[in-house]
């Protein structure tokens, strides 16, 4: 199958972009590609660069086509003889000549689905005023720009800019049951053709690289702000003893930062902040603490979890999302240990948290672990690994195409 991608990459591909969408997107590619299935991606974002191939993937970068800007500008002028740009902000305005002209520089005959990773970019409605001849599938990775508005009227207005988008595609694609409910209660309406398709995680048993007799250390993986529930874990770990934990490591960067520093070396002796890593580093820290600890607010769908399981580590995490992971793996009771929901909005939430961790930090020097985490694993596997997710994929994939 001739597969066009259209979304951001990560930043070890020199895009600057470190968001979870583009390892989401590139790790698609790359696994479709890996399974027969010939795959381009119009990278969007921060990607100042020409169009290449990297390991037979072609990344659509910089183009100069005059005969492309010439058909961009017909289309923009016949879009706004249509009304498309009725009560369309600037922003929008501008990402839709952008996308059009991005799609006028490729051959679209060759391809049977363009998948769209990411609503920020009017590429919906750029196919719809090109008039693209095959299936247009949306991921919806997040209403992250909608649940942390306090302003009614503004949240509505993004609801009802997302509703458009979401009418001009053939399949609406959601990570996860959860962030599928949480548009639903935000007032989004879904075309009928919509389905769950999780993200991937890299599904070959990686084994643990650090054994330890006793683990002591806490993680904590995400923005340094009020939506990953930083400063209550912070506030949390305060209240326990030092023998409960060591230190806790801190990988990322966001606007509580300054906070954090304000604190001082004496209040701070217990943290490590590392800032942003990915990766190996990343898995590194992961695999050798006690505990993943993100209290976030919201998931979408929750990746650093699945990926501090597969390194043998327990996680505290967002309720909505742990509860679902714990559904989805049909967990026992003793490997609901290692997934612990947490609601960090609870009146009493720095002290309950302080319990919890209290809590977890026994389960991974239990002699139970090793099988615990082997049986999570393969569950993990089973229900996330990339060979289920790209056979679903391109299941639904052939759905779309045979319906239109």
């Amino acid at each position: 199958m001739n597969i066009l991608f259209c979304g951001p990459i990560p930043a070890f591909m020199k895009s600057g972009n470190t968001g979870g969408v583009a390892m989401v997107c590139w790790d698609a590619a790359c696994n479709s590609s890996s399974r027969g299935h010939d795959v381009d991606i119009i990278v969007l974002g921060r990607y100042l660069k020409f169009t290449k191939t990297y390991n037979k993937i072609t990344l659509i970068g910089l183009t100069i086509n005059p005969i492309s800007l010439i058909k961009t500008i017909i289309g923009y002028l016949q879009g706004i003889n249509r009304g498309y740009f009725k009560n369309a902000s600037f922003k929008d305005s501008v990402q839709l000549f952008s996308s059009l002209y991005r799609l006028h520089c490729v051959s679209l005959r060759k391809y049977d689905v363009l998948h769209i990773h990411g609503s920020n970019y009017q590429f919906e409605l750029a196919c719809k005023i090109i008039d693209v001849k095959f299936p247009v599938v949306l991921t919806n990775h997040s209403y992250s720009d909608v649940i942390y508005v306090d302003n009614p009227k503004k949240v509505q207005r993004i609801i009802a800019r997302r509703n458009i988008q979401y009418s001009n595609v053939d399949t609406l694609l959601h990570v996860s049951l959860t962030d599928r409910e949480r548009g639903l209660y935000l007032g989004a309406k879904y075309p009928s053709n919509n389905h769950i398709l999780h993200n991937g995680i890299q599904a070959a048993e990686r084994d643990i690289d650090i054994k330890k007799d006793v683990y002591s250390d806490l993680c904590f993986i995400g923005s340094l702000d009020d939506r990953k529930g930083f400063k209550e874990l912070i506030l949390a770990c305060d209240m326990l003893p030092p023998e409960i934990y060591g230190k806790l490591h801190i990988l990322g960067t966001g606007l509580q930062t300054t906070w954090f520093n304000a604190r001082g070396p004496q209040n701070n002796s217990n943290f490590v902040l590392h800032g942003y890593l990915a990766g190996e580093k990343k898995h590194l820290i992961t695999e050798s603490c006690l505990a993943l600890v993100t209290p976030s607010r919201s998931e979408s769908f929750g990746l650093i979890y699945l990926e501090a399981l597969m390194s043998g580590t327990p996680v505290i995490g967002y309720y909505k999302t742990i509860l679902e992971f714990r559904n989805v793996l049909d967990c026992s009771e003793q490997e609901e240990q290692y997934l612990v929901p947490f609601n960090v909005d609870h009146t009493d939430s720095i002290n309950l948290l302080s319990i919890e961790i209290s809590k977890i930090v026994k389960v991974k020097n239990a002699i139970e672990h090793d099988d615990v985490v082997s049986r999570l694993r393969r569950k993990i596997i089973h229900h996330y690994g990339w060979d289920r997710v790209i056979q679903d994929m391109i299941a639904i994939y052939n759905e779309t195409i045979n319906t239109d």
